[in-house]
């Protein structure tokens, strides 16, 4: 008999390309009841994302969830901030499973795989005792905090140094705080403390620059990863007086040029067509021909790089649009 040949299931989503790094690293706490509470805020936190997403799929807004008034303060016994990253958890969640064509309304926390095995009941003993183990882990061990420079890098969940060692001050949300060391030897972790003289003092720490930080537990212990926004990306966000530039990312970035706009054939052909904000805008059909210069976005791209291209038309604006329409 013919073995019946694997059927694999098609993503339904392409990979995103990167515009966040970050670093991992294990959470140590030198006291017993720091440790206690902040094992019991990420329970809170859960549980707090779960009744958010639930909300959500109801039409309740992040405003009103949020609320210090709210269900997530009062119940959860979080602060607005915690309540406000809790709505945005559950709101990527939420996305997410829409984004990859999934039911919303049957999303299991803690892992749909978990739940399955768990539901069938066929185990027992110390497999089932540790099934059981990492699907509460899963379901019950999350804290996650946005970054924030007005709020000194991050408000809840705040690096600092202290004669020499980096630790995370965890804030409970009843004016009390936690304190755990943070270990790692991962590269990324430069990032976040080296001073680079040629720079200036820039490194996130210092600096007060945003990093998000999320806590998970795996097997008892508390592991934090941090993430934050690339650095060209935040000095486009941050510009002054910005101008429109056209970002084009590969799957890997390995880096970041800036680049000059490839040379298009142009169709002749004018599209109109609106804007996430409802802005009109109109795109030139163009075809990009055969030959790749170097220094051009496409070329970029196709070497690895994340190119950005300052753009000369802005094609929301159509008063300086309407004379190469009536041109045309």
């Amino acid at each position: 008999m013919k073995a019946k040949p694997k059927v694999t299931r098609k993503r339904t989503s392409q990979k995103r390309a990167k515009t966040f790094t970050g670093a991992h690293a294990l959470l140590l706490f030198p006291s017993g009841e720091d440790h206690k509470a902040t094992l019991d805020l990420m329970r809170r936190f859960s549980a707090a994302v779960r009744y958010a997403y639930n909300r959500l799929l109801e039409g309740q807004t992040r405003e009103n969830l949020k609320r210090q008034d709210g269900p997530l303060c009062f119940f959860s016994r979080l602060n607005t901030r915690h309540a406000d990253d809790a709505v945005l958890k559950a709101q990527a969640v939420l996305d997410s499973a829409r984004e990859r064509g999934e039911d919303p309304r049957k999303v299991a926390f803690g892992g749909r795989k978990l739940f399955e095995t768990l539901k069938r009941g066929h185990l027992s003993g110390k497999p089932l005792k540790e099934l059981k183990r990492e699907w509460r882990e899963k379901r019950q061990g999350t804290l996650y905090s946005r970054g924030d420079k007005t709020k000194g890098g991050n408000l809840n969940l705040r690096l600092l140094v202290k004669e020499g060692a980096l630790w995370l001050r965890i804030n409970l949300g009843n004016g009390s705080y936690a304190h755990a060391l943070v270990k790692t030897s991962h590269p990324n972790l430069n990032a976040l403390l080296k001073v680079f003289p040629w720079r200036g003092s820039n490194q996130r720490v210092y600096a007060s620059l945003p990093y998000n930080v999320e806590l998970s537990l795996k097997d008892g212990k508390v592991y934090a990863t941090f993430t934050w926004l690339l650095r060209t990306l935040e000095i486009l966000l941050r510009l002054e007086r910005p101008f429109l530039v056209n970002v084009n990312l590969p799957l890997k970035p390995k880096g970041f040029l800036w680049t000059r706009q490839s040379v298009r054939a142009y169709e002749g052909v004018v599209i109109p067509g609106e804007d996430p904000m409802g802005r009109p805008f109109y795109w030139f059909a163009s075809r990009p021909l055969k030959e790749v210069e170097e220094g051009t976005d496409r070329w970029a791209v196709a070497q690895g790089f994340v190119s950005a291209t300052p753009l000369r038309l802005d094609l929301t604006d159509e008063t300086r649009l309407q004379p190469t329409l009536a041109h045309d």
